[in-house]
C-alpha cells in the first residue's frame, strides 16, 4: 500500500504542489502555475488521539496532521497563511498556518469495533493509530531546491521512511556524543559530517574497532544542527544532531541481539511498504493490532486475546521473605514495550528501543526485593564480602542515610553485591569473571564477566521480569491504571503522580528542596499491585544484560546473557529527575558500565527453585 501526500502550499502568492510517497520514499516535486519553486521547508507529521470503546465495543480514533512551513534561512522564518490541502487515506485534511507557520489540519476517524476471541464487543478499550508523532518523530520533511525538487542527493535519509528507519535502527544508536554500532569482525566504520543542507565537511573511518571505546576529535563548529552519516559494510543510518563548538565522539562496539527472524526480516526489506496500524488495548488482554490502508478505514475489528497476567486480590495475597516478595510468574504472560509513539516528548531513539510489542510468557516465579538496595544493605553485605571495599561515592546532596537507596554504582558494582549476598545465604553465585579494576563499591569493572542462569543465587533482573514486576498486572502506561495522553495535564494528575513515584517535577527541581532527588528515602510513596515500591520515579535500575532490539515475535524466559565485550547495559524505571514519559513500564534507556550515575540503582532478583 503507497499512501499518497499531496500538499498544496500557498507561497508568495504561487500555489505550490508537494506531493510524497511517505510510505515509500521522501522524493517529489514542488512545483507553481509559472515552474518550479523553491526556498519553503515543510514538514508534516501525524496528530491522532486515543478513542476509548463504548459499551457496544465501538470506536472512533480520531486524527489529525500537523505540521509547519518555513523559509529556508538560517532563521527558519515560520510563513503564514499558507494553505494545506492533504488527501490521506481517501479523505482530505485542511489547515491554514499560523503566524509561527504551524497548522493542524481537522479531524478524520478510523472506525469499528474491538471484540475478543468470541466475537463479544469489548468495552473500555483504547485504539490509536501505532504512529503517533510529534516533531521530533518522523516528520515529513524536506527543502525544496532552486528546481523545485526534494528528497535528492545529501536530503535523502534524513528522516528515512519506515523500512529504511526499521534497518538503520538495528545497526547504530546516537545518545550525545556517544555513538554505539553493530559491527561484524573487521568491519570498517565511516563517520561523515554534514550541515543540515547536505554538505559533507567531515569524515573519519575507523577499522578493526575494539571492544573498548574509540574517540574522534570532530572539527570546529558553530553551535547548531548538523547531520551524522554512519555507514558500515551492511548498513547506513543518519542522524540529526546538535554538536556544541569542537568535541570528542565516542564509539562504542556493540552486539545486536535478539535478530529478526527470515520472515520478518523479510517483511521489513528494502522496497516493503509498512503501513499504519491501528493498536488496541484493554485490561485483561494480549496488546492487538489491525493495518489499516485507504480502502479500509470504517468497519474496521481488532480481535484481542486475553492475557494471563497474575493479578493477586489484594496485599494479602502477596508471599514476602525477608526483604523479597514472591512474583508469581509461571503459566503468566504480558505484553511487553510500548504499543504506540506517544508524543514529542518522547525521546525517539529511546522510544525506538520500546518497539514492537510482543508476548512474554515464563515457566518460573521469582523472588524480588521490595525496595531498592538501600545504603545500609550494600555496605553491610558488601563490608562482609569483600575486604578491599570501598565507601561508595553517596552525597547529601542527593541523598545519604541508611534507608535512602544506593546510587552511584558501577554495573559491577551491583553484581558483586549479588554475589556477596548469594554467598552469605549460602547459594550459588551467578556471575563470574577473569579478573577486575578498580575496588569493590567504587565503580568497579569486571572483566571476562559471565552469567550462569543454572546457579539459584541472587541476580539483577532480566528486563522481561523486571517490565511484567512493574506492570504488577495493569496494561496502562502507568502501573497506577493511566494512560500517558493526554495524561499528566491538571494539578490532580501531577498529584496523583506524587503519591506514587518520587519524579522530575517533584524531586528534581532544587536541591534546596529537602525531599530532593531520593532524601526522602525507600518505600516512600505507593508500592504497586505486586508490593513493589519505587519501581517508577526514585532511582533508576540495573537490569540483567541487555535484550537489544525487540523483534515482536512472542519468547518464553528470554535470559540474555552478559557477555565479556559488553560495555554498555540497560536500565529501567525513570528516576526521580525524570518527567512522566520516562516513568513507564515500557521505557527503556542504556548506559556505559563504569560511569558515577546519579540516578542509577539497582533491585535484585532470585528465582523460585
Amino acid at each position: 500500500m503507497r499512501r499518497q501526500h499531496l500538499l498544496l502550499v500557498i507561497l508568495l502568492g504561487y500555489p505550490i504542489f508537494f506531493s510524497a510517497e511517505t510510505a515509500a520514499a521522501n522524493e517529489g516535486s514542488v512545483d507553481s502555475e509559472g515552474g518550479a519553486v523553491g526556498g519553503a521547508i515543510i514538514k508534516v507529521w501525524n496528530n491522532p488521539e486515543f478513542a476509548q470503546t463504548e459499551a457496544g465495543g465501538s470506536f472512533s480514533a480520531p486524527i489529525s496532521l500537523a505540521g509547519k512551513v518555513t523559509d529556508t534561512t538560517i532563521l527558519h522564518n515560520p510563513l503564514a497563511g499558507v494553505a494545506v490541502f492533504i488527501p490521506y487515506y481517501g479523505q482530505e485534511l485542511t489547515g491554514t498556518t499560523n503566524a509561527a507557520g504551524e497548522f493542524t489540519t481537522n479531524k478524520i476517524s478510523f472506525g469499528g469495533t474491538v471484540v475478543n476471541d468470541a466475537n463479544e464487543p469489548i468495552a473500555n478499550a483504547w485504539v490509536s493509530l501505532s504512529t503517533i508523532a510529534g516533531e521530533k518523530a518522523k516528520p515529513l520533511t524536506d527543502t525544496s531546491d532552486a528546481n523545485g525538487a526534494f528528497g535528492n542527493g545529501g536530503l535523502v535519509g534524513i528522516h528515512a521512511p519506515s523500512t529504511l528507519h526499521q534497518r538503520n535502527r538495528r545497526g547504530a544508536l546516537l545518545r550525545g556524543n556517544r555513538l554505539m554500532v553493530a559491527l561484524s569482525a573487521n568491519q570498517t566504520i565511516t563517520i561523515s559530517l554534514f550541515t543540515i543542507t547536505g554538505r559533507r565537511f567531515f569524515s573519519h573511518s575507523i577499522d578493526n574497532l575494539s571492544d573498548r571505546a574509540r574517540s574522534i576529535e570532530l572539527p570546529e563548529l558553530s553551535a547548531g544542527f548538523y547531520l551524522l552519516k554512519v555507514t558500515t559494510g551492511t548498513y547506513a543510518a543518519t542522524f540529526k544532531q546538535v554538536f556544541f563548538s569542537q568535541q570528542r565522539l565516542m564509539v562504542y562496539k556493540s552486539e545486536v541481539r535478539g535478530s529478526r527472524s527470515a520472515a520478518t526480516a523479510k517483511k521489513r526489506s528494502a522496497g516493503a511498504i509498512v503501513p499504519d496500524t491501528l493498536v488496541a488495548l484493554a485490561d485483561g488482554y494480549l496488546t492487538g493490532s489491525l493495518a489499516v490502508s485507504d480502502d479500509n478505514t470504517s468497519g474496521l475489528k481488532i480481535t484481542l486475546t486475553p492475557s494471563n497476567q497474575w493479578k493477586p486480590a489484594g496485599p494479602l495475597e502477596l508471599e514476602h521473605q525477608g526483604s523479597m516478595v514472591k512474583i508469581k510468574a509461571n503459566g503468566h504472560n504480558f505484553s511487553m514495550g510500548q504499543p504506540v509513539m506517544l508524543s514529542e516528548n518522547i525521546d525517539q531513539v529511546l522510544w525506538e528501543l520500546e518497539v514492537p510489542v510482543h508476548t512474554v510468557s515464563f515457566t518460573y516465579d521469582f523472588w524480588m526485593d521490595t525496595t531498592e538496595v538501600t545504603q545500609k544493605q550494600y555496605a553491610d553485605v558488601m563490608t562482609a564480602g569483600y575486604t578491599n571495599y570501598g565507601n561508595s561515592n553517596w552525597s547529601g546532596t542527593y541523598g545519604s542515610g541508611d534507608s535512602i537507596p544506593a546510587y552511584s554504582l558501577s554495573y559491577g558494582d551491583a553484581m558483586l553485591y549479588c554475589n556477596a549476598r548469594s554467598k552469605a545465604d549460602g547459594l550459588d553465585t551467578v556471575y563470574s569473571y577473569t579478573g577486575t579494576a578498580g575496588d569493590p563499591g567504587e565503580l568497579i569493572e569486571l572483566k571476562g564477566l559471565v552469567s550462569d542462569f543454572s546457579k539459584n543465587g541472587y541476580r539483577l533482573a532480566t528486563e522481561a521480569e523486571w517490565e511484567y514486576a512493574c506492570r504488577g498486572g495493569t496494561v496502562t502506561d502507568f502501573y497506577w491504571n493511566k494512560n500517558y495522553r493526554p495524561y499528566p495535564e491538571t494539578v490532580a494528575d501531577t498529584a496523583e503522580i506524587n503519591d506514587h513515584v518520587l519524579w522530575g517535577p517533584k524531586n528534581g527541581v532544587s536541591s534546596s528542596d529537602p525531599d530532593y532527588a531520593v532524601r526522602s528515602g525507600a518505600a516512600s510513596k505507593k508500592p504497586n499491585n505486586y508490593g513493589l515500591y519505587d519501581m517508577s520515579g526514585s532511582l533508576s535500575e540495573w537490569t540483567q544484560a541487555g535484550e537489544g532490539w525487540f523483534t515482536g515475535e512472542a519468547v518464553i524466559d528470554p535470559k540474555p546473557t552478559t557477555s565479556p565485550q559488553d560495555t554498555i547495559f540497560m536500565y529501567r524505571g525513570g528516576n526521580w529527575g525524570n518527567n512522566a514519559a520516562y516513568l513507564r513500564p515500557a521505557c527503556r534507556s542504556w548506559a556505559f558500565a563504569n560511569y558515577p550515575y546519579w540516578h542509577i540503582g539497582f533491585r535484585t532478583v532470585r528465582e523460585v527453585r
